[in-house]
């Protein structure tokens, strides 16, 4: 099953200030240009009110993208978050069952 940019609701805030540490901010803007509202504000919730307002300003520099650009950024953050999860840092997909 394949991890979709639309996946990243299902993290928690933690392993979204951790895609935020690692991904592209110019990436990030032009991919939640074509996302839902609640997937950027999900974003936006995990930054502090400065970086939101300059995240938020800049993006709004960003005028009109073009399809083909918002899929090819939310790819490369779906790759940042793949690599996340292959160091550990972060569980994508169906939570594995445990025996401590």
């Amino acid at each position: 099953m394949m991890f979709t940019f639309e996946d990243i609701m299902k993290l928690d805030g933690n392993a979204v200030r951790e895609i935020l540490k690692v991904a592209d901010k110019k990436d990030l803007m032009i991919a939640l240009k074509g996302a839902a509202e609640e997937l950027r504000r999900k974003f936006l919730d995990n930054m502090s009110q400065r970086a939101q307002d300059a995240f938020m300003e800049e993006m709004g520099f960003l005028g009109a993208v073009r399809v083909k650009d918002v899929e090819e950024a939310q790819r490369k953050v779906v790759e940042e978050v793949q690599k996340l999860a292959e160091q550990g840092i972060l569980q994508i997909g169906e939570a594995e069952e445990m025996i401590g």
